[in-house]
């Protein structure tokens, strides 16, 4: 299985958050994933890429010594399951709004899982730049030629369908505090996507 990754970073200091196939227990197909992700700065929970259909949110308590093991957990079991009843999905911010108090702890870890919009469809939470760089086996996308930016509403749509579980991508952009990196698969054109993204990066310096 391959790991997407969303990257949260504040100048030297790097927290993990990751996604990856949806499987455990549940139908999969190509349009299936999950994600794991923490509250976001102002305490809301955010998937990133817009899902058209919520299956599964669990939490796990990070321990705050070793978070990216409860990452692994999550990817494996899913946490424990919060009920459907408990949470609504926004898909116009892609956020998950909890309804209990309980389960809003900042210490938690959450996993959703979903099927997801194709062409995909991501919304940048709280970007402040212009030009978020995407990537995609290895190039760099043009907007308007390769997929669509509306900065009103941070969402980039797609052009075209791709499997978010075995495309090579990488989706960057700024918040006020963070670099936020979205994507799967980096490794295999890490060099190539390490250069663009210096290149990038350098405007805002």
């Amino acid at each position: 299985m391959r790991t997407k990754i969303l990257i949260s970073s504040v100048i030297s200091s790097m927290l993990l958050f990751s996604c990856g196939t949806a499987k455990v227990g549940f139908v999969d197909n190509a349009e299936t994933t999950f994600v794991n992700t923490t509250m976001a700065e102002d305490g809301g929970i955010y998937t990133t890429c817009v899902f058209s259909e919520i299956q599964f949110v669990g939490k796990l308590a990070m321990d705050g010594t070793n978070d990216f093991s409860v990452y692994e957990s999550l990817s494996k079991n899913g946490g424990e399951q919060i009920d459907s009843a408990d949470f609504d999905y926004v898909p116009s911010t892609c956020e998950v709004v909890l309804k209990n108090e309980a389960d809003k702890n900042a210490r938690n870890a959450f996993h959703i899982r979903g099927v997801y919009q194709n062409p995909p469809v991501f919304i940048l939470h709280a970007n402040t730049c212009s030009e978020p760089l995407v990537l995609f086996e290895g190039k760099k996308l043009i907007a308007g030629t390769d997929y669509t930016f509306d900065s009103a509403s941070n969402k980039i749509l797609f052009n075209e369908k791709f499997d978010i579980d075995k495309s090579s991508f990488s989706v960057n952009w700024l918040t006020r505090k963070r670099v936020f990196s979205f994507g799967n698969d980096y490794d295999k054109f890490k060099d190539d996507y390490d250069k663009l993204y210096d290149e990038w990066i350098k405007k805002f310096e």
